[in-house]
This record gives C-alpha cells, sequence and structure tokens, in this order.
C-alpha cells in the first residue's frame, strides 16, 4: 500500500513538473521558442526594444492558410512588436485612395515583411513610407506591405493579381528571390517545398477523420508525463550535431529554374502594365554574396551556416548572378530592376541576424537605396 502511494505521488509530481516545463499555450511556447533562438544572443536585434520580444511575438503570432496563397498572418493581431489589419498584412488597415497620394505595394517574403524588425514601422515599408515623406514633396506617400514568411515569386503574384484593388498600388516593389534562389540552390521541386508540406498536413489536421490512434496521441499530448518525454526527445535533437546539406551549381536546372522565376516576374509585370500602373523589382541582399566587413556576431552566424551548408556560398552566388542578369536583359518599359547585394557594404555597423534577415539598421539602409531608386527613376 505504502508502495503504491509513493508510486502515484511521483506520477502526481512527475505531471505537475511536466506541465510546468513544456506549456502547450501559445504564449507558454513562444516564450520557451525564443529562449532557444540563438538570435536572442545578438546585440542588436530589437534596437530600442528586448530581443526576446522580437522573436517571441514572432512565434506566437497566429497564422491561417489561404486557398492559393498560403500561410499568411491572423488579421487583427496586436502584439508588442506585431501589427496586422483586417487582411492579414503586417500594416495598417488599407484605407480607400485620398488625393495626391502616391501608393506603393512592397511584396516579398520574410524580408519584406519584416523579420526582425522591432515594429512595422521599422520595417523596409515602414520606413521608407517615412523617408519618401519627409522630402518636402506635395505628394503623400503610402508604402503598404504586402510580404509573409516563407514566399516565394509565386505568392507575390498573386498578393498582386487578387489583391490588387485592396491595395490599389501606383507601383509594386517586389523586394524578394532569397526563397526563389536558395529552392534552386537545393534543387528543390515544389512538392518538397515548405508551403507544399504544410498545406498537406493541414489536410491531414483538418479534412481527414480522426482514428483513434491519432484521438490517443492527442490526449496523451495534453499529459505532463509525456509533456516531459517530449522535452527530453527535443533537447537531445537540439544538442545533436546539424545535418550538413551539400549545394551544387546545375547549369540545366539554372537555366529552367531562373527562367520560371523570371517568367513570374514578368508576368506580373504584364498584369500591372495593363492596369497602367509601375514595377520595380528588388533582389533582396544576403549574407553569402555580401561584401560587407562583418562584425564579430555577424561573422560568427556566418560561420555558423557554413558548417551547415557547405559549398553555399559559390552556388547560390552564381544562381543569384543568373538571376540577375536575367532581370537586367528584360528590365525595361515594362519593369525596372535593382540587385540589392551591395547595400551593405560600406556599413560597419552590424545588420544581419541571420543568413537573410536583418535589423532595424539594416532595414533602413535597404529603404534608403529604395528612396534612392525611385528618385533616379523619376529624373529619367
Amino acid at each position: 500500500m505504502t508502495l503504491a502511494v509513493e508510486v502515484l505521488g511521483l506520477l502526481a509530481a512527475l505531471e505537475i513538473l511536466g506541465r510546468i516545463l513544456y506549456p502547450i499555450s501559445r504564449e507558454g511556447r513562444s516564450k520557451r521558442e525564443a529562449r532557444r533562438d540563438h538570435r536572442r544572443r545578438l546585440s542588436y536585434l530589437g534596437d530600442d526594444r528586448n530581443s526576446l520580444a522580437v522573436l517571441r511575438d514572432l512565434y506566437s503570432m497566429e497564422k491561417r492558410y489561404l486557398p492559393f496563397l498560403g500561410w499568411l498572418s491572423a488579421p487583427n493581431i496586436r502584439l508588442r512588436t506585431i501589427e496586422t489589419n483586417a487582411q492579414g498584412f503586417r500594416d495598417r488597415a488599407s484605407e480607400p485612395r485620398i488625393g495626391g497620394e502616391y501608393r506603393i505595394l512592397i511584396t516579398g517574403a520574410s524580408f519584406a515583411w519584416g523579420m526582425g524588425a522591432s515594429s512595422n514601422a521599422k520595417t523596409v515599408a515602414g520606413q521608407l513610407e517615412t523617408l519618401l515623406n519627409q522630402q518636402g514633396s506635395e505628394t503623400r506617400y503610402r508604402v503598404m506591405n504586402g510580404g509573409f514568411l516563407n514566399w516565394s515569386s509565386r505568392q507575390e503574384h498573386v498578393v498582386v493579381t487578387e489583391f490588387f484593388d485592396a491595395f490599389d498600388p501606383d507601383l509594386v516593389i517586389s523586394l524578394s528571390g532569397y526563397n526563389d534562389l536558395v529552392a534552386l540552390s537545393k534543387g528543390t521541386e515544389i512538392d518538397a517545398l515548405a508551403e507544399a508540406r504544410l498545406l498537406g498536413q493541414a489536410v491531414t489536421d483538418h479534412l481527414r477523420p480522426m482514428g483513434t490512434l491519432r484521438a490517443l496521441r492527442k490526449l496523451l499530448g495534453t499529459l505532463g508525463l509525456w509533456r516531459l518525454f517530449v522535452l527530453f526527445r527535443e533537447e537531445l535533437a537540439a544538442r545533436a550535431p546539424a545535418a550538413r546539406r551539400i549545394y551544387e551549381y546545375d547549369l540545366q536546372r539554372a537555366h529552367l529554374g531562373v527562367e520560371r522565376v523570371v517568367q513570374r516576374y514578368l508576368s506580373i509585370a504584364d498584369f500591372l502594365a495593363r492596369k497602367e500602373r509601375q514595377y520595380l523589382i528588388a533582389l533582396e541582399p544576403e549574407i553569402y554574396s555580401s561584401k560587407k566587413a562583418l562584425t564579430v556576431e555577424e561573422f560568427d552566424l556566418r560561420s555558423r551556416f557554413l558548417e551547415m551548408d557547405l559549398n553555399i556560398v559559390p552556388t547560390l552566388t552564381r544562381y543569384r548572378h543568373d538571376l540577375s542578369a536575367r532581370l537586367s536583359s528584360l528590365a525595361g518599359e515594362r519593369f525596372q530592376f535593382v540587385d540589392l547585394a551591395c547595400v551593405f557594404d560600406r556599413e560597419t555597423e552590424p545588420v544581419f541576424i541571420d543568413y537573410n534577415h536583418v535589423c532595424d539598421r539594416g532595414n533602413l539602409l535597404v529603404a534608403r537605396a529604395l528612396r534612392d531608386t525611385l528618385a533616379q527613376r523619376r529624373s529619367r
């Protein structure tokens, strides 16, 4: 009898401990993920805000899956560093055009969305709007953020064509390219992309009937004892050596893959031309092709990536050159093109928080480069 009581007491203690150490609430999980993120140690992440707040909001942000588009933030989110409008974009409400207003839409993936930005105002879109309105012109500029995490040129095409009336832009800027280049470097087919896997998982979770085994797994997942097991498994996985990937440049894949990306951009350009709107393609910067003098923290980041991604620098750089050269050769009446690979070359302060995301300072430098590019367009 005493032994049974002791066993039950131990199980009860473990149950309580599991619930404390491994919370399954959105807030609890986001705090845990933020503490495990190596970017929290960067001295320049968040600038005027705590770096943990930037990461915690990133992990706690609720998302939804939209057919034909993919994942997007939930509408009307109000977090410390992230706010979304009624459509789910990281922006204020999309209001009707006012007199004397020039509207710019920035599309893209996590770089355009603002991974690493300490607020909506510190994203590229937010800082570009501030810079343009500081010029003293009679024109009032409205810069809208139409990007999101993990997107590629496919999602950009959907955003521009399907959300055109909501944004009503005079100019669209595609601030993107990295995710398409990584897919080329990996030789990834569409069914292996993250968005395809997530869609398959969404179908499994919400459309297929729940079997007995899956129902039991869901029930066990709420128990503290099971959470201790999952916690132990995750800690082992975190301590295990990272799997290394070998990247190689393939000439045939470069030709076909780059052309697919270019055709998506051209389709966007043709759509905007029919609407008598303008289009600028800006190839986003990343740490591999940048000639920036890296700070100690940035150098440690880059070294970490190079240990996991073997041969990534020459591979990604060659694919980037191919895409940049092709877009440069086609630029003209339908669209204009700028490669932002060198935007940080003269910068001495840290900007990169990982392979292609930047802090508030980095977003400001990109916004300045886009402002200067737009000024050159007007002068021509």
